[in-house]
């Protein structure tokens, strides 16, 4: 089991992923995420999913669970970081597509990353995309984020990506590790194999239309 950080001093932490036996393990793993990070008092945490069925379900959590959050309306770019230095809400929850590395916005990391040496994000990501290259993107957000950033995936096996892209060979892995169904666990094995997986998933589509859901991604794109 892991835990993310309250504080920390690197520029850019990616955790290994986290994988849940169900949603609901998922669900509490973020939940726990988001206390730890807060713990600090001078974080500020984005929650990010590619689809608006699991962007619904993270908001639902976040009501259950009496969490304060706010839902940006504008595209993440350096405008909003300076907003977000002075929100004083330190929960946002946000779809993959408003995410722009700054780079597109003129700005150059490693001196705006001195303007702001105390500010802190975590950026937690939902779900996975089923290609590649929407995940590539959102890694280059948090590349070139101008402030010390920690980030990674919170994924389960009821997750329709990963219940197409990964075997019941991976699941045993997570019964070497003794898990529950509200559990996490990082394994990079699992990272590697869904990482392979992806790659092919990505030379085999040949459009990519938008969806609500990654059920119906694979409907509209893998027929």
């Amino acid at each position: 089991m892991f835990e993310w950080l309250s504080s920390f001093n690197v520029d850019v932490i990616k955790h290994d992923d986290s994988f849940a036996r169900t949603t609901q393990g998922k669900l509490l793993g973020i939940k726990s995420a988001i206390q730890n990070t807060l713990a600090d008092g001078t974080q500020r945490i984005v929650l990010v999913s590619h689809f608006a069925e699991t962007f619904t379900l993270i908001q639902d959590m976040l009501d259950k669970h009496e969490i304060d959050y706010e839902v940006p309306t504008e595209i993440l770019n350096r405008g909003w970081f300076d907003q977000l230095k002075k929100d004083q809400c330190a929960v946002q929850t946000t779809m993959a597509q408003m995410l722009k590395p700054f780079a597109e916005h003129g700005g150059s990391r490693s001196i705006e990353k001195k303007a702001v040496p105390s500010v802190r994000l975590t950026v937690i990501v939902t779900e996975r995309h089923p290609l590649k290259s929407a995940e590539d993107q959102l890694e280059q957000f948090c590349n070139s984020l101008p402030c010390k950033v920690q980030w990674g995936y919170f994924l389960s096996f009821e997750d329709e990506v990963i219940r197409r892209l990964l075997d019941e060979r991976a699941l045993k892995i997570l019964d070497m590790f003794g898990m529950g169904a509200n559990e996490l666990v990082n394994s990079k094995m699992l990272s590697k194999r869904l990482a392979i997986a992806m790659k092919k998933l990505e030379t085999d589509s040949r459009v990519c239309k938008p969806a609500d859901s990654a059920a119906q991604w694979f409907e509209l794109n893998m027929k």
